[in-house]
């Protein structure tokens, strides 16, 4: 039989699935208040901003804090770093003090007193441009140290301009020293002495930008004050978030006309182009804003700590705001496209469009467009090319494309999907109730066990996006414990909110043509019940076969569904054969089909029926092997 086929093959060709850790991090969304996303600006994070406010003369390495080994072995140059003696490692011909001239020039700058030390630190920056090495990244350092003692004798200026040069270059120190200043000189009442300054001006706006929550409102007015009296502004467009964020439309118009081009700038038009009911203008503005902060964001270390990069990054944010325009906009496709660009972010936001907006074909046509290869065991927790191929198989087996739904399935998937899918498919070949009911139990012990990898929703109601561990719409809800046990916790209950909904009638249609068989968590549990108690209705009621499958219907909801577990109980009781050993809902022997033939009516001949649809089942088992060695030749053709 095809049943029996499909279960060899499930067990000869399903690998071993190794166990997970469990754990995500908590989703960002901009779908839960689509609303709020497109009017909010976000506040920036001053770490980052404040590796934007100049542009490094020179690219200076920037080292870590581990030690480094220098190639001058047997050298002189190296005799006399050791012995303390830095002057006498200058006086050395260039060529004999390649790896230790920058060494000594910044050690002279640690051991000499001011103003000394400060032309001394300079002198390694020279040395480096000259093209002596610089292995240790101690030029970039020499920024910071040079700017300290500059502050210490309170020229807060040239240390302002020093520790942005250190900032842009990349070095851990830079931002955080530049924050220290900014907040020291607001305290002190002196911000208009850096405000007179480029960059000055420049730090005290991103400050104000991206920290205003640590002054009071008399401290943030006075700031605000002194930055609009300039004689000439500098950051304007920063001035301008400034003025959108406490809603100040017509001041943050005012602002934002006399900015640039900047990607900051660009987003402020957008957003207000956006209050403003100018879409397309909107649009445009927000493309600039992408286009500038992939250039920007693009260019962080994702290695090189917490603050290293946006979190999240700016250019995703500005993809998720015109996703959400597309999407109110019935631009489907162009919404899927904004977000892919920021999967790593909004993974959830692109399993919703993805499976719930987006038509079977639309997905499929965006998935093959990615050209990413046969697809393979994707990482939970994570949104990639294989996760979002995932989708769309279990999509497919779904809605029943069971043979084109192989191709995009990972390979631990595929033998349980062919599996289910040679028994859903073989139901259709045969008119013996008997039959039917072996078939459809057996879609159930699949639907069960490996339901949410070939039939689980990446996003609600499964989660199979966070291998079903999380669900975001979850939330405890404390209630009285009125348990007198005290070694029982009932002092709280799981609540759903559904925060993922469509956003308009056009998309509310799509979203609900594209449910699953169940909205509940787990919903291939439910359809496992389905399944199993459809096999129960095309049973004799004496037969414990009949009783089997409501039991094994009544074990897929034990924890998700007590009270369908109860009726399913009492359908038993009422209707089920009293001679039956066995503990319902818990313990269920395999059903003894052939046995239940001897209760029908009449005599039935089910082998013509039982063949035809074991030749069916075969042939959908062949189809799909065939598509899916196609599929796999023609990308192992490319390059």
């Amino acid at each position: 039989m095809a049943v029996g086929l499909a279960i060899a093959l499930a067990a000869a060709l399903g690998p071993e699935r190794p166990a997970t850790a469990c754990g995500p991090d908590f989703p960002v969304s901009l779908l839960r208040d689509r609303g709020q996303a497109l009017a909010e600006l976000p506040e920036g994070r001053f770490v980052v901003e404040a590796a934007e406010l100049v542009t490094p003369a020179r690219r200076y390495a920037v080292v870590g804090a581990e030690p480094v080994e220098v190639d001058d072995a047997d050298r002189e140059e190296r005799r006399r770093y050791l012995a303390g003696d830095y002057a006498g490692v200058l006086a050395l011909p260039a060529a004999e003090r390649q790896h230790r001239s920058t060494w000594a020039a910044y050690m002279l700058g640690r051991t000499t007193g001011w103003p000394a030390a400060a032309g001394y630190y300079r002198q390694v920056r020279a040395l480096v441009d000259a093209g002596f090495a610089d292995d240790a990244g101690l030029a970039a350092s020499s920024l910071g140290q040079e700017a300290r003692l500059h502050l210490a004798h309170g020229d807060r200026v040239t240390a302002v301009r020093l520790y942005a040069e250190q900032a842009a270059l990349g070095h851990p120190d830079g931002a955080p020293s530049l924050l220290i200043v900014a907040r020291a000189a607001i305290a002190d009442g002196a911000e208009a002495g850096l405000i007179a300054d480029p960059t000055g001006q420049a730090l005290i706006a991103t400050y104000l930008a991206t920290r205003r929550v640590e002054l009071t409102d008399a401290e943030a007015a006075r700031v605000w004050e002194a930055l609009v009296a300039a004689p000439r502004l500098v950051v304007p467009e920063r001035l301008a978030a400034i003025a959108y964020q406490e809603g100040a439309w017509d001041r943050a118009t005012a602002l934002v006309a006399r900015a640039g081009a900047s990607p900051l700038a660009s987003w402020v038009r957008g957003k207000l182009a956006l209050r403003a009911g100018d879409r397309p203008a909107a649009d445009r503005a927000m493309a600039a804003a992408e286009q500038g902060y992939a250039e920007r964001d693009g260019a962080c270390d994702q290695d090189g700590g917490y603050d290293a990069c946006w979190d999240p990054r700016r250019v995703d944010r500005v993809r998720g705001d015109r996703a959400l325009v597309a999407l109110d906009d019935g631009r489907w496709l162009d919404a899927m496209a904004h977000l892919w660009g920021s999967h790593g972010t909004y993974a959830s936001d692109v399993a919703y469009v993805a499976e719930r907006v987006l038509t079977i074909d639309e997905l499929a046509r965006f998935v093959r467009g990615l050209d990413a290869g046969a697809p393979g065991d994707h990482d939970e927790f994570a949104m990639d090319a294989d996760a979002l191929a995932a989708i769309l198989g279990r999509r497919m087996m779904r809605a029943g494309r069971y043979a084109e739904a192989l191709a995009y399935l990972p390979a631990s998937a595929r033998a349980p999907a062919m599996a289910y899918a040679a028994a859903r498919s073989a139901l259709a070949h045969t008119d013996d109730p008997i039959a039917q009911a072996e078939l459809l139990y057996t879609a159930s012990l699949f639907a069960r066990k490996d339901g949410l990898a070939i039939l689980g929703t990446a996003a609600a109601p499964d989660w199979e996006l966070y291998g079903a561990q999380y669900d975001p719409d979850a939330r405890w809800d404390w209630v009285e414990d009125t348990d007198p046990d005290p070694d029982v916790d009932n002092g709280h209950e799981i609540v759903r909110v559904e925060r993922l909904v469509p956003g308009g009638a056009a998309e509310a249609g799509r979203y609900v043509a594209s449910a699953p068989a169940s909205t509940r968590r787990y919903h291939y549990r439910h359809l496992a019940a389905d399944l199993a108690e459809a096999a129960a209705d095309r049973l004799p009621h004496r037969s414990q076969a009949y009783a089997m499958a409501l039991c094994q219907a009544a074990t897929y909801v034990h924890s998700t569904d007590p009270e369908r577990e109860q009726r399913l109980w009492r359908r038993y009781v009422r209707t089920g054969p009293a001679a039956v050993s066995f503990d319902f809902g818990i313990d269920c022997p395999a059903p003894e089909f052939a046995r239940a033939r001897r209760y029908l009516p009449r005599h039935r001949a089910p082998w013509p029926a039982l063949i035809g649809g074991g030749v069916a089942g075969l042939a959908l088992i062949a189809l799909a092997l065939t598509l899916w060695r196609r599929r796999q030749r023609r990308f192992a053709a490319r390059p």
